[in-house]
């Protein structure tokens, strides 16, 4: 388990409303049914969620890289390839 992953906030969008969300590493993980290191809270919608592995964060050279997979697939699916 990396600790220094576990000991760092971090702000990520929120899945349910786009909006800043803190990703903190869950108090609790490891005692009892506890199984899920990490727990997502949204600042604005109150949206809480435990997450499993958290995703890295992405640079803003990155943000643009997946999408001509995604345009590639449409276009194949719409002519039928």
């Amino acid at each position: 388990m990396d600790t220094e992953s576990m000991m760092t906030e971090r702000s990520t969008p929120c899945p349910t409303c786009g909006r800043t969300a803190r990703l903190a590493p869950n108090p609790y993980y490891g005692t009892g049914l506890s199984v899920n290191p990490h727990v997502l809270t949204c600042l604005h919608c109150r949206t809480s969620e435990f997450v499993r592995h958290p995703r890295p964060a992405r640079s803003a050279d990155d943000a643009g890289r997946d999408a001509p997979g995604v345009w590639q697939r449409i276009t194949s699916w719409l002519s039928g390839k």
